[in-house]
């Protein structure tokens, strides 16, 4: 995404420098049934907890509810039961399972895989909360959300804008019941930029022909049945003055931002994180050698902190036995056969988050390998320098 700001990226940017090693600098955003509640707001997280409900068990403060306690200043409630403690009531706005809508929560435009109090977070990800539909569509819940997938940062006074927007929906099917979400075209979905509008045809893609006025304006999308998304874009000639461009005669001294209420109020920052994202392996030495039936099967590792957030976590595994090459398929889950050489080998996504995990269906069989771990932030920079013991481990085994 090309947009000058997404949800409050830019925020946390200013906040990561001065926030302790503990805690975690998120974006979180409270969708109520007509309106938004709580617009996309930077908090920090900490550690410790805090109890929400007589009796219950201490609500973690680097999760999700802890956002929440800080975003609303503990303006949020709802009963505890074995499930954990529940959010029904938001800022007066309350949901409450059986009345045809619940408190939905999502990480990273994913559901949460667990509970508000539980649901651990890192710094960059953008937290929701929105009414989800039980069942049937009423007007006051959602079945998903609406998320921009491509915009540009500004635009010119009178130019055209395109941008182009999916949607996404989850579905709890049986026997399981886990959550499976789709991300598809908004097809007519409504995009607004200052008071001109465009309707999305049927590759989400919006053209809107803005107006004349110079400065930050909002972004909004909606569309019937999906939870409502809003950024912001820039409108200026780039020499103008407008969201920290410099006019002529005019020197910005570093770090000047033009402040807007769009958005949430977040500042819009001239320039972007740099630098790509540091991922280490864990548990495994360079050169390692097991015996035959002794090879590992759970891989971990970490990432450092980055300012933007991680959006994904990648591994690369590469086998060889004698002059025969595979590699491991993420999909399929099993080696599959190719040309030999780590670079014929594919990478597979295995999440974002910074203490990462993955557990193969079963142990390394006999062969001589090489595990690449590899992590792009959300400013999209890449890790993809190889270093010996850190991102990439040579092992044998047998």
């Amino acid at each position: 995404m090309k947009f000058l700001l997404r949800g409050t990226v830019a925020a946390a940017l200013a906040l990561a420098c001065a926030a302790p090693a503990d805690a975690a600098n998120v974006s979180i955003r409270v969708e109520g049934a007509t309106g938004t509640l709580v617009p996309a707001t930077a908090v920090t997280t900490t550690s410790g907890t805090f109890t929400k409900s007589a009796g219950a068990p201490d609500c973690q403060r680097d999760s999700a509810g802890g956002a929440l306690e800080t975003a609303t200043a503990g303006n949020w409630g709802g009963a505890f039961d074995g499930f954990g403690q529940r959010v029904e009531t938001i800022l007066g706005e309350s949901h409450v399972f059986t009345s045809g809508a619940y408190w939905s929560i999502y990480v990273n435009d994913l559901p949460a895989t667990q509970g508000a109090c539980t649901q651990p977070v890192q710094t960059g990800d953008a937290i929701t909360f929105y009414p989800q539909c039980e069942g049937a569509p009423l007007p006051t819940c959602f079945d998903g959300l609406l998320l921009y997938r491509s915009a540009p940062a500004t635009v010119t006074p009178g130019g055209t804008a395109t941008v182009v927007v999916d949607q996404v929906t989850t579905t709890y099917d049986p026997p399981t019941y886990d959550p499976v979400t789709k991300k598809t075209p908004a097809a007519g979905a409504t995009v607004t930029i200052g008071g001109a509008s465009a309707v999305a045809d049927a590759d989400g893609r919006a053209q809107v022909t803005v107006g004349a006025a110079k400065g930050v304006q909002t972004v909004l999308t909606t569309l019937a049945g999906r939870v409502r998304a809003s950024g912001a874009m820039c409108v200026t000639d780039g020499a103008d003055g407008a969201c920290g461009t410099t006019q002529p005669g005019q020197v910005l001294g570093a770090g000047t931002a033009a402040q807007s209420s769009a958005g949430g109020g977040a500042p819009v920052v001239a320039g972007r994180d740099m630098v790509a994202p540091f991922a280490e392996l864990s548990g495994l030495k360079d050169r390692q050698v097991f015996p035959a039936g002794k090879g590992p099967r759970a891989l971990s590792g970490t990432l450092a902190a980055d300012p933007s957030g991680i959006l994904m976590v990648k591994l690369r595994i590469h086998r060889r036995v004698g002059d025969r090459c595979s590699y491991f398929s993420g999909r399929q889950e099993r080696f599959r056969a190719i040309r030999c050489g780590v670079r014929n080998a594919k990478w597979f996504k295995i999440g974002d988050r910074a203490d990462w995990s993955y557990l193969l269906p079963s142990r390394l069989p006999a062969g001589d390998y090489v595990i690449d771990v590899n992590a792009i932030d959300k400013a999209y920079n890449r890790d993809d320098a190889r270093e010996r013991g850190r991102n990439r481990v040579f092992l044998r085994v047998g």
